[in-house]
């Protein structure tokens, strides 16, 4: 039995190396992120690919109107490749200060983060009807 979990915990461990070796001789994600922004840089123009940048400055100017003090961050791929897709989400949060610098333990999935995240949307909805859909 022993030289049955011996020769297991052997197996594991080459599977391992093998596999950080075959990993490490992809580029890295950067890299991999710059190839695909230039290869789709003439996507950019097409109807079908919106800019981030005017999405980014209406959102902003809506939250401005309802809490000066929130800050809009732009993250993951609308960040890396600089458009959106149509039908993928948008990686867009509102932040302020005292979120970013909190010492709270409380994670982001909690009832109250929740709650104060559903509140701000809400709002933010209402701004942005009145100002783009009416």
């Amino acid at each position: 039995f022993l030289y049955f979990i011996a020769l297991t915990y052997i197996s594991i461990l080459m599977f391992r190396a093998s596999l950080l070796n075959f990993l490490h001789k992809f580029p890295a994600t950067a890299v991999v992120g710059e190839a695909v922004v230039n290869c789709c840089e003439p996507l950019r123009t097409h109807s079908d690919m919106g800019p981030v940048k005017q999405v980014y400055s209406e959102v902003q100017s809506c939250i401005a109107s309802i809490d000066t003090r929130m800050a809009l961050y732009l993250f993951g791929s609308s960040a890396a490749y600089g458009f959106r897709e149509p039908k993928s989400d948008v990686d867009l949060a509102s932040l302020n200060l005292a979120d970013v610098v909190t010492e709270d333990t409380n994670d982001d999935v909690s009832e109250v983060a929740k709650s104060i995240q559903g509140d701000f949307l809400s709002k933010l909805a209402d701004e942005l009807s009145k100002e783009h859909l009416s």
